[in-house]
């Protein structure tokens, strides 16, 4: 005889359209970050799917705060950089929640990793080197 538990995590709810669904309250939130092939054209905003800065959650919305002066100085960052200029560890672990609304990645090439500003192209100009 087998005993049959439904998965704690999994709970249902109610949708707008008042269906009743399943939802895994466990599973982690989707990250929308652009993350571009070296061959692919830069985005210069982000993504429709991207919930408005002011339904974020406080912490990320300091994040996106405190990082958006980082960008000003310059178009390029590694993760490492952000995160040092990032004064509490609350706002070091909304930094993945907040690069979607502020650059994107590149997943290869020499700018691997480095996030860049909307708008900015550091395949454009020679003068980017310094920031690899």
């Amino acid at each position: 005889m087998q005993r049959y538990r439904q998965n704690p995590s999994v709970k249902q709810s109610t949708d707008p359209a008042g269906k009743t669904t399943t939802v895994n309250v466990q599973q982690a939130p989707k990250v929308l970050t652009y993350l571009l092939r070296y061959d692919e054209d830069a985005p210069t905003q982000p993504r429709s799917l991207c919930p408005p800065i002011p339904t974020l959650d406080s912490a990320t919305q300091q994040t996106i705060a405190a990082i958006q002066p980082l960008f000003d100085k310059r178009p390029v960052w590694t993760r490492r950089g952000l995160r040092n200029n990032l004064p509490t560890p609350e706002l070091r672990h909304a930094l993945r929640y907040a690069i979607p609304y502020l650059g994107y990645i590149f997943r290869s090439g020499p700018w691997r990793d480095a996030i860049v500003k909307f708008g900015h192209d550091p395949r454009t100009s020679p003068s980017y080197r310094i920031y690899q």
